[in-house]
This record gives C-alpha cells, structure tokens and sequence, in this order.
C-alpha cells in the first residue's frame, strides 16, 4: 500500500489541609464559688465546641488556549474515546475512525504523540508520516493554527482480509492550516482540502488499532 503524506499533519490536583484542635483548660486553686463554677462550666462547654474544618477548594483545571500567531496551542483536552468505537461493527468502525482523526488533531496541537501511538501500528508508514510531522514541529520550535481534520464520511463493509482486518473508505477534510515558526513568523498557509483514504483496522481488546492508511487506487486486496 502507498503512504499518503496528509499535508502539514499535525489529555485534580488534590490538596490537603491540615486541621487543628485547641483545648481549653480552666482551673483555680481553693474552693470555687457559685460564680466560679458557672464561669468554669461556660469555659468547659466553649471548649467542648468543635472546630470548624477548613475544605479544600479545588485547584480549577487549566483553559485550553488555541494555537495563534503568538504561539502553540497550551492545555489541550484528550479527546475521549466513545464506547461504541470499542465495538467490533460497521457502527463501531466509523466511530473509531472518527476517535482517531480527533487523536491525530490532538497529536498536531500538542505536538507529541503519546496519547494516539497505543492506538496506530508502529509498521503503518503513512501514520508514522502524520505523528512523525508532530514531533518535528516540536523539535523545530513550529506549530500549527488551524489545519483540524474532520470526517466527512466513511463507510465499510466489514470484510475481513486474511489478516482478519477491516478495510473501509473514508473521506476527511483539513481545514486550512497556516504553520508558524516563531511569534508572528508565518512560514506557509495550505488551504482547506479533501481527500479520499483506505483505512485498515485490527481489532483489538481496547477497540481498534490502525494498521494501514493509502489511496483508493494504492489499496491492498
């Protein structure tokens, strides 16, 4: 199969908080009076209140920030995998494609690869191209504003080949992408663009895993 080089490609803190217990103690030598002793019960009945625990405030999660011409997106969410892409049907298919396409998004942004490698074989080269492209923006100080993939469509028939994988077409859009080397240092701008892929899966225990991207015409049987 032909690699497809997909242009410009590009997840509580918990604190604690000490308490404190303060006792009071009241006491005289002699014998009390009737005063005495009132104001020793008061004493002992304020002592036996219980010290109000301070709660602790959550420390509030980080806001995404886009990716600008100032500089690369900064807290980017993972995306998080739908239980119907764990399913090993048509329906399960497209929505791991979809799970996917959103992790290769997610890869482009925060420029690491990490949350999307368990999920893609390490012998598909044209998905090793697309994370690939992650890792030298990163390397190189560069970054990407816009350039998101979006399924447009997909659609499988769930033949299995002799490997018992799944083959389907799928078309997707990029949206345009401008790349960025430095604050302001717009390198190029690719337009928005659509194209039509071949994506092969293997089932897996955590729901799929891609194992072959190519052109229609560049499909293996």
């Amino acid at each position: 199969m032909s690699r497809v080089p997909l242009k410009n490609s590009r997840l509580l803190r918990t604190s604690a908080l000490a308490t404190s217990a303060l006792l009071l103690i009241a006491g005289c030598a002699g014998t009390p009076s009737a005063d005495t002793s009132s104001a020793a019960s008061g004493s002992s009945a304020e002592s036996a209140t219980p010290t109000p625990t301070p709660t602790a405030t959550p420390t509030p999660t980080p806001s995404y920030k886009p990716a600008s011409a100032e500089g690369p997106a900064e807290n980017v969410p993972v995306p998080v995998m739908p239980a119907a892409a764990k399913e090993h049907t048509e329906e399960g298919y497209k929505a791991f494609v979809e799970y996917w396409v959103a992790l290769v998004n997610h890869a482009h942004q925060t420029r690491t690869t990490d949350v999307i490698a368990p999920f893609t074989s390490s012998k598909c080269g044209s998905c090793q191209n697309i994370l690939g492209s992650s890792e030298y923006m990163m390397t190189q100080g560069k970054w990407m504003v816009g350039g998101d993939w979006t399924v447009v469509g997909s659609y499988t028939d769930m033949t299995k080949n002799s490997g018992g994988q799944i083959q389907g077409l799928v078309e997707m859009r990029q949206d345009r992408v401008d790349m960025y080397s430095g604050p302001s240092k717009r390198e190029n701008t690719e337009k928005a663009s659509t194209i039509k892929l071949i994506v092969i899966l293997q089932p897996s225990e955590k729901g799929w895993i891609v194992v072959d991207i190519g052109t229609p015409e560049g499909a293996s049987k």
